[in-house]
Parts: C-alpha cells; structure tokens; sequence
C-alpha cells in the first residue's frame, strides 16, 4: 500500500489476503476431480456456491446498512463457506474411494513439468494487466475507464471454450497416451467448431452493434469506446477460433511452448502499448492487446500444426463461418443504412445471428457424425431425451 501511494488499500489487502488458502485449495481440489473427468465439482463449488454466497452476504449486509468493513468480511466469508462445504464432497466422494499416498518422484515429475505453466500465469497475467497500467501511466483515467468498461464485455467470449476446455484436457491426455492420433484430430475439430459456432453471434453482435451497447450499458460518455470494443472482441475471439491449442500441447507434455507463446504474447503488448498508447489512448491499448492475443494464439497453433499435425481448418469448420460472416456484412450494412433507433431491432440482431449460425450449419451440411454424438450427449444430460439428436443423424 505504502509502495502504491495508496494507504487505503492496506485494509483491503489483510482482508484479501485470507482468501489465499480457500482459492488455493479450491482450486487444487476441483483439478483433481478435473483429472477424474468430473466437472460437477467445479461447477457446484467453484462457479455456483462461491458466487451465490457472495451475493447472498452482500446483499444481507446493505439491507442491514453496516459498512466497508462488513463488505469485506463477507466477500472473505463467502470464499471460505464453499471450501468448507467443499471439503464434505471430498470426504464423501474422495477419501472414501482413493488411498492418499505420496510418491517424491511423482512429485518431482509434477513439480517441474508445472514450472513453466507457473511462468506462463504470471505471463498472462502482465498481459491481462499491461493495456491499463500503460493507460494510467502514459494517458490518463478517462482512457482507463474507455477501455476497463469493454474489457469486462469481451470477457464473456472465451467462456464456451473455456467451459468445453475443462474436461477436454483429461479427454485429449487419455487419447494421446493411447496414440489416437485420428480420434484427438475429430476431438479438437468437434470441440473447436461447437466453441467457436457458440461464440459467434455475440462476437458479431459487439461488432455490428458496438454504438448501442456501450451507450446502452455505460452511458453517452462511453460512445468513444464503441471501436475498443470492436477491436478487443476481434482479438480475444483469436482463441476460441483456433481452438484449444495450448490445453492440446499440455496433453503432449509441451509447457514449454505454452510459457514461448505467453512470453511473446506479453512482449508484444508492452512494447506496442508504448509506442500505440500515446497516440491512440484507449484505442491503442485495445489494439495492443489485441494484436497480442492473436500472435500468441498464432504461435501456439503452428507449433501444433507442425509438430502434431493438429488444426481445426476443415471445410467442415469453414464453410458455416464463412457463410455466416456473409450474411453478418448483409446485416451490417442494411443496419448502417437504415440507422434505426428502435430499441427492439438492436435487441432482435441477436437472436437472427443465433438462426444465422443454425442455417449456416444446416445450409452447409457441416454437422458431422461426432458432431452428432456431442449434441446427443448433451442433450442426454440435461433434458433426458435426445430429439435434435436423433432428427439431425436422419438427415446426415
């Protein structure tokens, strides 16, 4: 706090600092189910116990009108009840079942086969980090709030990926110890397509749409980040279009090449953030971060091309994208064109990107077999029948 110039902070950081064990622990706990092809774990804990707890506080302590201090005891508080209810899943569903023993040269093996996923985290996180320290530094709080307030937007786009990653990883590893060489080539299609496919219309709609959304979320000051928005959706969706290349090169055993791609990609964002940023502020930093996404994301995909002969550019995978970018330009220009102002057309662009996408899948035939078995297992899980399923393999 006192290195910061910002003595406020100190209670804060006590504060945050007692969350350390109970993310740690959660964290270690839900790979280790992970690694057991169990996500249910993650997402009760993780995702929902800790959220909805934290909501539940939060909102208890303003109806009670008590004070800063209160927040931060049940931000913290919130963080620990779903480890401790976490603990009683592992003791039903782990200790019972596994006898804990510990190996030194498993752990060894673990140890430095993770170091460079270690570097690798704190690489991401300087380029999560680089595009609004560089505006505070070299711009001013005006360009931090222009492009802090799409950031969070674009975080949504890699969230398919990121959901259909965390059991793909457990998957690809047993594939690859098996040689299936073939069988990890459909999965990295299958997982790259349904990914990407998902993403999409809400990547079109920050493209098409970017005026509206920040005006409608944020306000008329915000009408300047429109085209940071544009920008950060076009290269944070570089992931979840070329697919999970650095989850696939960690099955391999590759961290190395994982660690190279994060180093290049926070090089790229410091050095053009401080020759973009004082020209173009939040702009810059937006095409800054943007441009380092991309060739990380790059890197990471020819090492897997060339090494394992591992990409999801099929025609399979091309023709429905390409035919949806079509008709998304359509869409774009008749908008520009007319330039409504009716609140139920710029809501509706939504839902006609989603049929866009459908009938591009089902106008290109791009639905294979595999793509079938995904879409009937899920279907499965959660509705307990499997009727688009069985309707598509008819037409197949």
């Amino acid at each position: 706090a006192a290195t910061f110039g910002k003595p406020d902070v100190q209670p804060v950081l006590e504060a945050f600092s007692l969350l350390i064990p109970p993310l740690a622990m959660i964290g270690i706990l839900s790979a280790v189910f992970r690694g057991m092809e169990n996500a249910k774990a993650k997402v009760i804990f993780q995702d929902i116990t800790t959220n909805v707890s934290r909501m539940v506080l939060l909102i208890s302590v303003v109806i009670l009108g008590y004070g800063y201090e209160e927040i931060l005891t049940a931000y913290v508080l919130s963080v620990w009840m779903a480890f401790i209810g976490f603990l009683f899943y592992v003791y039903r569903h782990l200790v019972k079942l596994v006898r804990l023993r510990f190996e030194a040269s498993i752990a060894r093996s673990l140890i430095w086969f993770s170091l460079p996923l270690l570097a690798a985290g704190f690489m991401n996180n300087v380029m999560a980090w680089a595009g609004t320290l560089a505006l505070g530094y070299l711009s001013g709080t005006a360009d931090v709030a222009l492009f802090n307030a799409p950031l969070r937007l674009v975080n949504v786009i890699p969230i398919p990926l990121a959901a259909m990653i965390f059991l793909y990883l457990p998957i690809a590893t047993t594939i690859i110890a098996r040689d299936a060489h073939d069988e990890l080539k459909s999965l990295y299609l299958t997982t790259t397509k349904w990914a990407f496919l998902a993403t999409l219309p809400l990547l079109l709609f920050f493209v098409i749409d970017a005026e509206f959304i920040v005006r409608a979320l944020f306000g008329e000051q915000y009408l300047g980040s429109a085209n940071v928005l544009r920008v950060l959706a076009v290269g944070f969706s570089a992931h979840t279009l070329l697919g999970p290349n650095g989850m696939t090169l960690i099955s391999w055993g590759d961290t190395k090449s994982v660690l190279q791609g994060t180093l290049l990609a926070s090089v790229t964002v410091i050095i053009l953030s401080i020759i973009l940023i004082p020209y173009y502020g939040a702009l810059g930093a937006a095409m800054s971060t943007s441009i380092a996404f991309i060739l990380s994301n790059l890197y990471l995909s020819v090492i897997l091309y060339f090494r394992h002969d591992v990409h999801p550019f099929t025609r399979e995978y091309l023709k429905p994208i390409l035919l949806v970018i079509f008709g998304a330009a359509l869409l774009y220009g008749a908008y520009d064109y007319v330039g409504t102002s009716l609140l139920a057309a710029h809501l509706g662009l939504i839902p006609l990107l989603i049929s866009l996408v459908i009938f591009a899948l089902l106008a290109t035939r791009s639905i294979s077999a595999a793509d079938v078995e995904l879409i009937r297992t899920v279907e499965i899980r959660f509705g307990g029948s499997a009727r688009a399923a069985n309707w598509l393999s008819r037409r197949l």
